[in-house]
């Protein structure tokens, strides 16, 4: 959910766009940097149907946090202690 301003005054809106959806979702774009980013464009209404088109860049990263993982706690790894691998089998 978002704010728009425009001439004609503050619009509220709701949008739900899939990434694979290229009425809304330009290809994979380079920047002269090598950055990589998709544009997502859409346009709304007023109750007059006064329009307008907004055009919106988002970058695309490999190493971004998922945000399924934020908050996420990574515990360094154990080795196994000698009586649970024997117990699992494993010794």
């Amino acid at each position: 959910m978002g704010w728009i301003s425009a001439s004609y005054g503050k619009v509220q809106f709701t949008a739900t766009v899939k990434l694979n959806d290229a009425n809304y979702v330009s290809a994979l774009k380079t920047r002269a940097d090598g950055s990589q980013y998709v544009t997502i464009s859409f346009t709304i209404a007023n109750f007059a149907g006064t329009t307008t088109k907004i055009s919106i860049d988002f970058d695309v990263t490999t190493t971004a946090a998922l945000i399924k993982d934020s908050g996420q706690v990574y515990l360094p790894y154990v080795d196994l202690s000698v009586t649970l691998k024997k117990l699992l089998g494993l010794a």
